[in-house]
């Protein structure tokens, strides 16, 4: 009976060693798991304050690409304005030029006779003076030249920005996936 008293003992003692171990297992599982929680609370954290800074600069880049869309309209629009006066100007040269041919012509056809002599003399004006008035640009002719050239060298401007702000965008869509 003695030996079965201490055969129970013993495997008492053997349980709560066990047991002690398993409380001691699950209290360091319970610390692991809080330190982990904790952890994963900080990347989360850290992700949300990324993806709002995304969400920031992704506003940012849609405001700068708005604007630059828009002034890019303006200046498209001011450049075709531009060149439908240019268009006007360049029929109005070759209307006159039409003129001074067929008066060339008149001139030629109908040379005899002092009528024909002082209509002569009088073309011969009109078309030196024509010439003179294509070969020499008026101030608004130059102004529209100047103005073209510095709208021209605005929308390039413009379009290296757009393509730089692109190219942002895309490094940024790169870092967000």
């Amino acid at each position: 009976m003695l030996e079965t008293l201490d055969a129970a003992d013993l495997e008492k003692q053997k349980h709560n060693n066990t047991r002690m171990e398993v409380f001691s297992h699950l209290a360091g599982l319970e610390a692991t798991n809080t330190e982990l929680t904790r952890s994963f609370a900080a990347g989360q954290k850290k992700l949300q304050t990324q993806i709002d800074q995304v969400t920031l600069l992704r506003e940012q880049v849609e405001v700068k690409e708005s604007a630059l869309e828009d002034a890019s309209r303006g200046d498209i629009f001011e450049h075709q304005m531009l060149e439908a006066e240019i268009s006007l100007l360049t029929d109005k040269i070759g209307r006159l030029q039409d003129k001074v041919r067929y008066h060339s012509y008149l001139l030629v056809t109908y040379s005899p006779g002092s009528i024909w002599n002082d209509l002569a003399k009088k073309l011969e004006a009109d078309i030196s003076t024509m010439k003179k008035d294509l070969e020499e640009p008026t101030e608004v002719e130059t102004e529209l030249r100047r103005r073209l050239h510095q709208l021209t060298d605005h929308l390039i401007q413009k379009q290296s920005q757009v393509e730089a702000l692109s190219s942002e965008k895309a490094t940024i869509l790169f870092r967000i996936e």
